[in-house]
């Protein structure tokens, strides 16, 4: 009886601690990554802003608008895209619509949940990054992501960052690196 509430704890901390991880990888290099898209498709803050449709933004006429008042906040305040940008915002910016001319739209559009795609442009690749936020990340309530799922989600972090890397060779290679280090695999052949 012991041994079974010690293995249940030990597979709940190991729970814990993939989900910590993963949300930290998100939180600093998905960022990074998605700020980098935008620099690299907008140099200029201001056609950004004028690009962002204003149906775009939850207004009191729009209550269903992507962008928020607090984040529309941030987006005026700001005179360019700044570390203030998190990736609840990089979210709401992509899913806008905005950088479908240079990213690609996603095959099955921006707000689709169906995870079973395979990714055709950056865009898609893009989608998968924030359908893995919302789906395992964006909920503080569930701070548990089973062994099973870690690896499918590094996998497909690998894969999408081996085409980011071929796409934008400077922040692409960088940011494939860090998945890279993350995945090491020990002598088991397990995940780390």
């Amino acid at each position: 009886m012991l041994s079974e509430l010690t293995n249940s704890s030990d597979s709940e901390d190991e729970e814990r601690k993939y989900y910590f991880e993963l949300r930290k990888f998100f939180d600093d290099d998905c960022t990074i990554l998605l700020r980098s898209l935008l620099e690299e498709f907008f140099p200029e803050y201001t056609t950004l802003l004028q690009n962002i449709p204003r149906e775009a933004y939850e207004t009191n006429e729009n209550p269903e608008g992507i962008i928020t008042k607090k984040h529309q906040h941030i987006l005026e305040k700001e005179g360019r895209i700044s570390k203030k940008f998190k990736l609840d915002l990089l979210c709401m910016i992509f899913q806008t619509g905005v950088c479908d001319e240079c990213c690609g739209r996603p095959s099955s559009g921006w707000h689709n949940n169906d995870t079973s795609f395979d990714p055709q442009s950056t865009g898609d690749d893009i989608l998968k990054l924030l359908q893995i936020w919302r789906q395992y990340l964006s909920d503080e309530d569930t701070e548990d992501i089973s062994k099973k799922d870690n690896e499918i989600i590094w996998r497909i972090l690998l894969c999408s960052a081996e085409r980011l890397f071929i796409k934008y060779p400077s922040f692409g290679k960088k940011f494939f690196r860090s998945v890279e280090k993350k995945l090491t695999k020990n002598d088991t052949g397990k995940f780390n």
